[in-house]
């Protein structure tokens, strides 16, 4: 997980709060995926540009959690989202 990296929202992907959860829509494959509580957390982050490192950063900052296990978490769920189309590096 390089800390610079930055990522950017495919046009064809929305975001919606839905009754606590935010589901992230894919429009093109018709598929969405929900997140919760630190995931909507983090993908406010991404959509915001802030890069990895900043984010591990607002992660400690707000959650009680260890830095290697927010670093290993927070790379598990950008590699998914990438996985799904959802999130690409920032060119």
């Amino acid at each position: 997980m390089t800390a610079e990296r930055r990522f950017e929202i495919p046009t064809h992907v929305v975001a919606r709060d839905v009754q606590g959860e935010l589901v992230v829509l894919d429009l093109e494959k018709g598929e969405y995926f929900g997140l919760e509580d630190v995931g909507a957390f983090i993908w406010g982050l991404l959509e915001a540009g802030e890069s990895l490192g900043e984010v591990h950063a607002r992660i400690l900052a707000e959650y009680d959690v260890e830095a290697d296990t927010a670093r290993r978490d927070l790379a598990a769920l950008v590699a998914d989202l990438q996985a799904r189309g959802l999130l690409r590096d920032r060119t």
